[in-house]
């Protein structure tokens, strides 16, 4: 008589009784109409929504109490303190805060709001305009109304230097 192996389960029935005494974790399905975003932490504002604040409330400050790049950054800085790659990216020229001034001049950075009635800009510690790039010269009404004419805002505070813009483009 020759050697005859044991019949073996089938591999079926094995997997069953494996599966039916592994318990499956529980997890929470993520919520799907919660969109995760950066959340400030003393504001609970996105990020969109906090530098729109931001740039707004700069230029209602009076002239000599205006914010610097510098201090606008640390704002920004100080708030999302808790997201590491926001705050990396301020360092870049994609996501610092003269492109997040950008975005708000031209409307873009919360759609809904539209373009805002005073241009923001860029200061000098004395409260002075400078130029966006680099910040060292000083901006005259016309360079100012050059800019509010890129963007496209009439902004109240140069509407003679925006005027005579308009007149000595009329006359070339």
């Amino acid at each position: 008589m020759p050697n005859r192996r044991p019949k073996r389960a089938p591999r079926e029935k094995k997997k069953r009784e494996f599966m039916s005494t592994v318990k499956p974790l529980e997890l929470k399905d993520p919520d799907p109409h919660v969109i995760h975003k950066s959340v400030g932490r003393k504001t609970k504002l996105g990020i969109c929504s906090f530098c729109w604040n931001l740039f707004h409330a700069n230029e209602e400050l009076p002239r000599n109490r205006r914010l610097t790049n510098t201090a606008l950054e640390y704002a920004v800085r100080e708030e999302y303190s808790h997201r590491k790659v926001l705050i990396d990216s301020l360092d870049c020229k994609n996501s610092s805060i003269n492109d997040w001034r950008r975005r708000y001049n031209r409307g873009i950075l919360i759609p809904t709001l539209g373009q805002p009635l005073r241009v923001s800009l860029r200061y000098n510690n004395d409260g002075s305009p400078v130029e966006p790039r680099l910040g060292r010269r000083v901006l005259s009404d016309a360079d100012v109304a050059i800019v509010c004419e890129s963007f496209e805002i009439k902004d109240d505070r140069y509407a003679s230097a925006l005027k005579k813009l308009s007149t000595k483009r009329k006359v070339e």
